[in-house]
């Protein structure tokens, strides 16, 4: 297809017919036969035409296998011209030719790997050489343009893509680029100063001072990447490109597409390569396609602004057909603005429909199932969707679609949906599990405490029976024993000194069983008040003047019955052992807690004299066992005053 001299418009079909479409007034001719030079009297038919071919001096050609005819206005004819232009076998291969009419005015051919220069004159026509190309190893060329700068682009049928520059009778290779596809077409666009190319590979931008090659993607771009034959550009800044699946109309800017086909009119989803043109005195576009000609000026294109309705044809619960077993889910299901599930009929598909009956098939669709899909789901023209295991929950199921012009309905179709959890997963169970653990802890709670309290007041309940039944006898003994003293015989005093003596060390150890025990007595400072008692009693007789200091305790923190007869009881063996064995005259008790822990310390002045004998005393073994039942450690120094030291983690 090619716009002729005057405007005219020349078309070929398969069929070997060849027609003709006035720039004047529409009308069309159809041509059948042609003139043999050889026989001027004598019509031959006029068989399928390759190429249309013109030049600037108005001069008007057509090319039929090896042969050019030219067409002759005062005859109204095409004139056979008996010549082979090339002189060589009409081969598969010399059949790939494409032309090309530059800026200067020399139209240039392709005929396999070469490039011949057609001069015409008149009826005439005769073949030059034009530059060698075997140096560019160049398979059979297909496809030839020229920019704005004259510089010429050459693509052969292997992908491959040779921008020449011709100057000063030479050829120079600007750019060689592969696997380009087969290049259908070039479009210098010059408002966005860019080179369009079109391929069986898609649409590609071509930057004309770097040579910069991209392809337009779907993804970045939303152009499909097909077999485009042409980019016809329009007022609008639009390119259409036909090609083998329909009519695309895109903008680059806005990356606005829109795909045109059978159902919008056009006769053919396939087009023809080479057959596809924009007129430049009316801007209307031809598109050639297998089943005919499409013509049409891109203003009077408008798209349908009809927004259809959604409707929900069918649903599946668990794959099988939706049958409503609650009231609540019974009636067209249209109608419905909420469904109601158990957690069992969790597996959910949806069938929809646009309605919107133009051309049903390009009707495209986009849904969101809230609560579950993070964002709106592009769908395409699929129109199902399956849901397989819906946690339990409150969803909104959303629709929305497309009419045949991509047209969008923003205002979606809505289903609420309800899965009902099961019962250990609806908060009144959860609730009910909080409040029972929380009466079995509450009832364990209890429980502890009032063992405590039953051990606490047993611990009491002994130490006050001791103190009063126990202590109350061995106190009348001690007396009856000093009472009879008194008037016993020489011979028997001592032994009954004796007694007495042993009545009131058992009842000083007594009374310390009955303080260790009395719960009434826990705390630190109980333990200090026992502490200096016990030094009043034990040293204040011998004249041994003692402190006691705390640092950084807590006198109310309570200590376990464990913790406070130890360190009392290792204390009053040191207490005692001091004022018994040493000849100081001071004693410093030091209670402290730091950063290291806890710490006794019981340091007096005097010297320990040493024995020459092993005693058989166990009190230090004593004051070890207790340190070790409480995980403390002990030492006892007597190079500085006796000393005894013991240290523990924490209190």
């Amino acid at each position: 297809m090619q716009v002729a001299p005057g405007n005219d418009i020349w078309f070929s079909t398969l069929e070997n017919h060849s027609y003709r479409v006035s720039g004047f007034n529409g009308a069309i001719k159809q041509y059948k036969n042609l003139i043999h030079t050889d026989y001027p009297d004598k019509e031959f038919p006029l068989p399928s035409i390759n190429s249309f071919i013109g030049n600037k001096n108005q001069s008007w050609w057509a090319k039929v296998g090896n042969q050019f005819l030219h067409w002759s206005e005062d005859q109204d004819q095409l004139i056979y011209q008996h010549k082979n232009a090339f002189g060589v076998p009409n081969s598969s291969e010399d059949r790939m030719e494409c032309f090309l009419l530059r800026a200067n005015g020399r139209l240039l051919h392709s005929y396999g790997r070469k490039i011949y220069q057609l001069k015409t004159n008149g009826g005439a026509l005769d073949t030059l050489p034009w530059h060698n190309l075997n140096h560019l190893q160049m398979d059979p060329i297909v496809f030839m343009a020229e920019d704005n700068l004259k510089r010429v682009y050459i693509g052969d049928q292997s992908g491959r893509l040779a921008v020449l520059q011709e100057k000063g009778g030479q050829l120079s290779v600007l750019a060689s680029l592969e696997n380009m596809g087969t290049i259908n077409a070039l479009h210098q666009d010059t408002a966005r100063s860019t080179l369009w190319l079109t391929t069986s590979k898609g649409l590609a931008q071509l930057n004309p001072k770097t040579f910069e090659l991209s392809w337009l993607t779907e993804e970045d771009h939303n152009l499909a990447q097909e077999t485009y034959y042409n980019a016809i550009p329009d007022e609008s800044g639009n390119l259409w490109l036909p090609g083998n699946n329909g009519l695309v109309r895109y903008n680059p800017d806005t990356k606005a597409f829109h795909r045109f086909t059978t159902a919008d009119g056009l006769l053919s989803n396939v087009f023809v390569r080479n057959a596809s043109l924009r007129v430049p005195k009316t801007g209307e576009i031809w598109l050639g396609s297998k089943n005919g000609v499409n013509t049409f000026h891109p203003k009077d294109i408008t798209l349908s602004d009809f927004k259809p309705n959604i409707s929900i044809s069918e649903l599946l619960v668990n794959d099988n057909p939706f049958e409503p077993k609650r009231d609540a889910n019974k009636g067209n299901i249209n109608e419905k603005e909420s469904l109601t599930f158990n957690y069992q009929e969790n597996t959910l598909s949806f069938r929809f429909v646009a309605l919107d009956y133009s051309n049903p098939e390009a009707n495209e669709y986009y849904y969101q199932m809230e609560g579950y899909d993070d964002e709106r789901v592009y769908a395409g023209t699929r129109n199902f969707v399956r849901y397989p295991n819906l946690p339990a929950g409150d969803y909104n199921f959303k629709i929305w679609a497309t009419n045949s012009d991509k047209v969008l309905n923003e205002v979606p179709k809505i289903l609420s949906l309800i899965i009902i959890p099961p019962i250990y997963q609806r908060w009144w169970f959860y609730l009910l599990c909080l409040v029972l653990v929380s009466a079995i802890l509450y009832a364990i709670f209890q429980y502890r405490l009032e063992q405590a309290l039953k051990v606490e007041r047993l611990r009491v309940k002994i130490s006050s029976d001791l103190h009063d039944d126990v202590g109350g006898m061995l106190s009348g003994l001690a007396m009856q024993t000093e009472l009879l003293e008194l008037t016993a015989s020489e011979e028997t005093k001592p032994k009954l000194a004796r007694v007495a003596e042993m009545s009131r060390s058992a009842m000083s150890r007594m009374r310390d069983t009955v303080w260790a025990i009395d719960a009434r007595k826990d705390t630190l400072a109980d333990l200090i008040d026992r502490m200096r008692e016990h030094a009043e009693e034990t040293l204040a007789p011998r004249n041994i003047q003692y402190g006691i200091n705390i640092n950084r305790l807590e006198l109310d923190s309570v200590l376990t019955t464990d913790v406070r007869q130890s360190l009392y009881l290792i204390y009053k063996e040191a207490i005692t052992n001091v004022a018994k064995h040493s000849d100081g005259d001071t004693v410093n008790v030091d209670l402290a807690e730091d950063q290291t822990g806890f710490s006794m310390s019981i340091h007096d002045n005097g010297t320990v004299p040493k024995k020459d004998y092993k005693t058989t005393g166990a009190g230090l073994s004593n004051m070890k066992m207790r340190a070790d039942s409480i995980t403390a450690t002990l030492t006892v120094t007597s190079g500085d005053g006796y000393r005894v030291l013991l240290q523990r983690k924490s209190l």
